[in-house]
């Protein structure tokens, strides 16, 4: 007769756990857990040991799951709140081993709050970089990497496709990350869910090699070494994925030619026969994309499941090739053609749509400024005005060197949210900040006029004209106020003809000059002003902590006289006092002092001083010297132009429109501009919107 199955004895400290689940967590990653033999062993081992044979279901285990989630929650918060270096350094390491001991045993409902919250956590952990190792931001991403067959039910479970590809893009002397990223990019794109219709990740993982090198220029050795690892987990016709994908990459739109495709065609044997014979992939045909443009007024339910269809073709041949220009292209040109034009009895339903295209490119490019834009006016056409509001002020966080955030973002204060008197001053300090920006002053004349205070705009338009002659539409609006609001059509048409002398070809302008002389009204009447409908209820979920916005719009009240301001950023710091820009806003405002810089100025110019990409370094130096000027009160001097004026990477481009800003404002807004441009930098690569 056999012997009955042995029961494995239960350990004593289950019975501890299950009993106070944070007590006992606590304990064990601290290392003075009462769990006898295993009393030397690292956490996660010890760990993994103690729940082994336990059923899923097993009260242990869950109070193991409770328990690592709110130690967690507890320490993230601690971290935040600490001001002591010491104390920072020992909750960082004591983290360090709570993520080593989930990456080991995958607490289901642990996990999946670190996913679902991504940006809560993601944002206590981005600056919890103390060296190469002990990096938070790194062991957070690993652990995200790992278990992303968490996700793979969501409805877009490849939505991190984006990060892991930007981190390969990364990774190195020449970017923002570490050399030691590079493998948590790949694990990230090695482990993305498959969903219905990829067999493997081959391609995108080739894509994120070819990214690397193509960015970071690796030495041969190096590479060809990386590139070897990574086929030997791919061996069913490697060369030809790496055929294809080289050919996506080196077309014009995307990085031309660079030596490490060379490298890989000649290690793989590589010919133009290979290459011709290799699988193709091609994004949907372009007649697609200009039917859906062609019929974009259609009705939405005909049209619906063509755009449906259209985004489809394109997210698959993204996921598939990692060449996400071709999606976040479309997602954003359809939606913006989605909302102007159709019935106005479509307009939520259209916003919606666009909303959803804009979320899908954001999750592929977190840094798309076009993605942005319709994400915010997707969302007012929606209804979700608070929360377009909210994305406004976001991205005038993300991109403080951009004017046309303010002004874009004033359009809506104005015409959707009914607030024209802060519409008016955000444009004004927009003008302060950026004098050299025409479409402010315009847009600001415009907004006076339907103020009804005529003499004022009618002042502004006189001086932007003799500002910049050459921008038509001054000329235009003003035109319109003589004929329209003044009754001075003899003063109209003495400017419209001043403005042709400029550039005679202008046919706007030439068409208000055929009116005016036939005495007809300039432009047409405008609708009444739209009365605001902000919805009741809970705001919709924005994948990002919406208090950074919160902070933002604060920090310009404060900045343009409203004392209301100051006690909006001390709710938001109480709420929680390690948000790291809530603490540069805090710092800045002088709500409060945390005692340490590396949250307002003084960490992200540093961290330009060391990471940004050599050919920046001049620039970034600037940085680093203003700012100890900057906490030293002491005058700016101007910037370095960057040396390399044709690097295409977003960094770069950023990088020149604020060297081309500082170089038209007074000392005042320089110190704003940069200051808010290094708090930008403290989100210190891609991190998903």
């Amino acid at each position: 007769m056999a012997a009955p199955a042995r029961i494995p004895r239960r350990h004593p400290w289950l019975a501890a756990l299950e009993a106070a689940p944070l007590d006992e967590m606590r304990a064990l990653v601290g290392g003075y857990a009462e769990i006898g033999r295993f009393q030397g062993a690292e956490p996660g081992d010890a760990a993994e040991s103690l729940l082994f044979g336990l059923d899923g279901d097993d009260p242990a285990r869950r109070a193991f799951d409770d328990g690592c989630l709110e130690l967690l929650r507890s320490l993230r918060a601690d971290l935040l709140a600490a001001q002591d270096d010491t104390r920072r350094l020992r909750l960082i390491a004591t983290i360090d081993r709570l993520i080593s001991v989930i990456r080991r045993t995958v607490p289901h409902d642990t996990v999946r709050d670190l996913h679902r919250r991504y940006a809560w956590w993601f944002g206590a952990f981005e600056t919890a970089v103390v060296d190469r190792s002990l990096d938070l931001r790194r062991e957070f991403w690993r652990l995200i990497a790992l278990t992303q067959w968490v996700i793979a039910t969501d409805s877009e479970p490849r939505r991190l496709l984006g990060l892991w590809l930007g981190v390969c893009a990364q990774a190195g002397e020449h970017g923002t990350l570490g050399e030691t990223y590079l493998d948590i990019g790949l694990i990230g794109l090695r482990k993305l869910p498959l969903g219905e219709e990829q067999s493997s990740n081959e391609e995108a993982v080739c894509h994120g090699l070819a990214l690397w090198a193509a960015r970071q220029s690796p030495k041969q050795a190096a590479f060809l070494a990386r590139a070897a690892e990574i086929e030997s987990l791919y061996p069913s016709n490697w060369p030809g994925v790496v055929a294809s994908v080289l050919a996506v990459l080196e077309r014009p739109n995307a990085l031309g030619r660079f030596p490490a495709a060379d490298w890989w065609r000649q290690a793989l044997d590589l010919v133009s026969e290979a290459a011709a014979e290799a699988p193709s992939f091609e994004p949907p045909p372009k007649e697609w994309h200009v039917g859906v443009l062609r019929d974009i007024g259609q009705p939405l339910g005909i049209l619906r499941p063509r755009v449906e269809a259209l985004w489809s073709g394109h997210r698959g041949y993204a996921d598939a090739t990692g060449d996400i220009f071709y999606a976040v292209r479309t997602a954003c040109n359809v939606g913006m053609k989605l909302l102007k034009a159709g019935d106005r009895s479509e307009r939520a339903q259209r916003g919606a749509l666009a909303v959803t295209l804009a979320r899908a490119a954001l999750d592929y490019a977190p840094t798309d400024a076009y993605a942005w834009a319709l994400w915010r006016n997707g969302l007012a056409a929606q209804g979700a005005v608070r929360e377009a509001e909210l994305v406004g002020w976001e991205s005038i966080r993300r991109f403080p060197e951009d004017p046309q955030w303010r002004t874009q973002l004033a359009s809506l204060l104005a015409e959707d949210l009914g607030r024209p008197e802060e519409a008016e001053r955000l444009l004004r300090d927009t003008a302060a900040l950026f004098p050299d920006n025409a479409v402010a002053r315009t847009q600001l004349a415009g907004l006076l006029a339907d103020l009804g205070r005529l003499d004022e705009a009618r002042a502004l338009l006189v001086d932007a004209i003799a500002t910049w002659p050459k921008t038509m539409h001054s000329y235009a609006q003003l035109a319109i106020l003589y004929a329209d609001r003044l009754d001075r059509r003899s003063d109209a048409i003495a400017v419209l003809e001043q403005g042709l002398r400029q550039d005679p070809g202008y046919r706007p302008v030439a068409r208000l000059l055929d009116k005016a002389r036939g005495s007809r009204p300039l432009a047409a009447k405008k609708p009444p002003a739209r009365r605001p409908v902000v919805a009741d209820g809970p705001m919709l979920d924005l994948g990002f902590d919406v208090r950074t916005a919160e902070a933002r719009r604060a920090l310009f009240r404060v900045e343009t006289g409203d004392p209301a301001g100051l006690d909006e950023i001390r709710r938001i710091v109480e709420d929680d006092p390690g948000l790291a820009y809530a603490r540069y806003v805090a710092e800045r405002t002088g709500v409060k002092s945390f005692g340490r810089l590396d949250t307002a100025v003084a960490f992200a110019f540093e961290r330009a001083r060391r990471q940004a990409p050599a050919p920046l370094m001049g620039f970034a130096s600037y940085l680093a010297v203003l700012g100890g000027r900057v906490l030293m009160g002491e005058d700016v001097g101007p910037p370095p132009v960057p040396a390399n004026q044709d690097d295409e990477g977003a960094y770069s481009n950023r990088v020149a429109v604020l060297v081309e800003a500082l170089g038209k404002g007074g000392a005042e807004a320089k110190l704003r501009l940069v200051s808010d441009f290094a708090a930008a930098e403290l989100s210190l690569t891609i991190a998903a919107a």
